[in-house]
């Protein structure tokens, strides 16, 4: 979601680095993770001023009801 948005924006991975006060590589390793803290969610979401919390809680809500 965070690299999608990015590039909606056409923003690159080194600015977001940038941004953040990280490496490039360090980002590259965000993206590869299916997890983030909500900290750095909260930071990116403020950065690129998208609110991811809201995508989250959209998938969050289209699988309330199904069993795992």
């Amino acid at each position: 979601m965070v690299h999608d948005q990015l590039k909606q924006q056409g923003k690159t991975t080194v600015w977001l680095a940038a941004q953040l006060g990280y490496t490039r590589e360090s980002v590259y390793k965000i993206y590869r993770r299916s997890w983030m803290t909500t900290d750095l969610l909260i930071r990116i979401s403020v950065i690129l001023n998208y609110d991811f919390f809201a995508q989250v809680s959209e998938k969050i809500n289209k699988n309330k009801y199904v069993a795992k």
